[in-house]
């Protein structure tokens, strides 16, 4: 009898998550490990600069610059559906409707006559407050309109 391996694991979206590297003797996760190299990367040439301006306090310029790369391809949302973080910053910059109200893909504009845009914490406006426009409608029953004695 054959036995059944699961290979999502291996051969799925996520596949290339666990894949590990060897550094100096240490196993580390291949991302981490190409992240802190960009880090450093990115860090190293201001770093030159702020090192003759600002002395040994320009030092902190890598561990800052590593940190903030792992925070933008790491990290991800709290809230929603919880994207990483340089997929909502692609997704904000991309935005064209940021503000506006989409309907079957396509933005509504405010100057329709079958529907009105507003926000909700304004006060209505031309609200009718007379005591004749607070008398409750006249009701009636479904059963009366069906048989058809509903008084006209």
């Amino acid at each position: 009898m054959n036995s059944l391996y699961m290979l999502t694991d291996m051969t799925g979206v996520s596949s290339q998550e666990d894949r590990t590297a060897v550094f100096m003797r240490w196993e580390v996760r291949r991302k981490s490990m190409v992240l802190v190299f960009v880090g450093i990367i990115l860090g190293l040439l201001p770093q030159l600069f702020l090192f003759s301006v600002m002395g040994g306090w320009g030092l902190l310029l890598v561990p800052i610059m590593i940190g903030i790369v792992f925070f933008v391809f790491e990290a991800r949302q709290r809230t929603g559906l919880q994207l990483k973080q340089w997929e909502a910053m692609k997704d904000r910059l991309n935005d064209v409707h940021q503000g506006k109200i989409m309907l079957c893909g396509e933005p509504l504009e405010s100057t329709s006559k079958w529907y009105h845009i507003r926000s909700s914490s304004r006060p209505v406006q031309h609200f009718d407050t007379t005591p004749e426009s607070q008398k409750p409608a006249e009701s009636f029953d479904i059963f009366d309109l069906v048989e058809g004695t509903v008084n006209a």
